[in-house]
């Protein structure tokens, strides 16, 4: 089928005409060229309606640089959903405080629905200079059970031992406990049905042996006087009805190719608002001028990330943004597709599974971009999910 129509058909863009494309021809591979509705491979669909909560959590969650400017820098993989204690979940909160209390199955025994976490630095260098802000949001089925898991929680305490007790000034009714030889201070809080976990941490100071608690209590109080402000509005969705929860409200995860293996139960999958998907951005400034100037207002994850602009023409004009880095080697598009861009990221090692291809191609007010260690994927991703989105019209 040979397409050359204006863009706005279906979706309300403006009139921009797309290139002339055959998606006969195009090499799909093993993915979808139809629509699939998001959820339908999952093997536990209460898994997707708690990701879904965590992911409500955020567009209410600030950034670090919303407590102090100067943390500018969001962390790799420290903004995260996450559904338990392991490890793994969400690195930075994680690495440093316990979270056993919400180990297994807790939505059964402590009531323990979905978290989110983010972290912000004052370098790109956050392990050794400057200083570092990591907070996390646990959302409990009530403000009885949040009061009991933050009480559980700050006993646990650090992964490393316990801490010695700091009293919070503005936050009395507050745990908060600081390691010395760390230059860690974290703090427990509750905010109706949510735990709010803050750790503040100075690797410059720990390096160079000065000990500087009250800027770390002041950072920490800080983040509670804009968690408590931001997070008062956020009503939680009733346990018994999580099941209920629309998962796809938008329709953009049905227009988003799916995994080629069909899993869909991972936190990386869902959508998000544009200011709460900065949290997954490690410039968040710089990625809020793009979303304020193109007016992006949605952005879903799959098997590709599918940005939602404001037409057809701001969305290729965020394309032609971020397709640019210095990191960056330009690759064939892929055949019958050749407005797609693709490149290699020079900067990624070889080893198996590195995601080092990335493809991207815009439909009507659509910027897709999908992330793979083979190119030959890439290429079959992105034409596949071209024709969803020309099918989904």
């Amino acid at each position: 089928m040979a397409l050359s129509i204006a863009a706005c058909s279906g979706f309300g863009g403006s009139e921009v005409d797309e290139p002339s494309v055959d998606l006969g021809l195009l090499d799909v591979g093993v993915y979808p060229t139809q629509p699939v509705d998001y959820g339908t491979a999952s093997t536990d669909r209460m898994v997707l309606h708690r990701v879904r909560e965590a992911q409500r959590l955020a567009e209410f969650f600030p950034l670090p640089a919303d407590v102090d400017p100067s943390l500018t820098v969001l962390e790799d993989y420290s903004a995260n959903v996450f559904l338990d204690g392991k490890t793994n979940s969400s690195p930075r909160i994680h690495s440093v405080v316990s979270l056993k209390p919400i180990s297994g199955d807790a939505l059964t025994s402590a009531g323990f629905v979905a978290g989110f976490a983010t972290s912000g630095a004052t370098s790109e260098y956050s392990g050794q200079l400057g200083l570092t802000l990591s907070y996390a949001g646990l959302v409990y089925r009530d403000a009885a059970a949040a009061a009991i898991g933050a009480a559980a929680l700050a006993d646990a305490g650090f992964n490393t031992g316990q801490g010695e007790p700091v009293q919070l000034v503005r936050f009395p009714a507050s745990r908060s406990a600081w390691q010395p030889k760390e230059q860690t201070q974290a703090a427990w809080h509750v905010i109706g049905a949510v735990v709010v976990i803050v750790v503040a941490e100075n690797p410059e100071n720990r390096a160079l042996g000065i000990t500087e608690l009250a800027s770390l209590t002041g950072l920490v109080e800080g983040s509670l006087g804009v968690l408590s402000e931001r997070l008062t509005p956020y009503r939680p969705t009733p346990v018994d009805q999580l099941a209920a929860m629309p998962l796809d409200t938008d329709g953009l995860l049905r227009r988003t190719v799916p995994e080629a293996t069909g899993d869909e139960d991972a936190v990386q999958r869902g959508i998000y608002d544009a200011r709460a998907d900065l949290h997954l951005r490690r410039d968040p400034r710089r990625y809020a001028g793009l979303y304020e100037e193109y007016g992006i207002d949605r952005v879903a994850y799959r098997g590709a990330t599918l940005v939602r602009a404001r037409d057809a023409d701001s969305a290729r004009r965020y394309l032609a943004a971020i397709a640019v880095g210095k990191y960056l080697v330009r690759e064939d598009a892929p055949a019958g597709l050749p407005q797609a861009r693709c490149a290699r990221n020079r900067s990624l090692r070889q080893a198996d599974g590195t995601e080092k291809y990335t493809c991207s191609v815009t439909f009507d007010r659509f910027t897709a971009t999908v992330h793979s260690a083979w190119l030959r994927d890439a290429q079959q991703r992105i034409s596949a999910q071209y024709a969803i989105l020309v099918n989904s019209r």
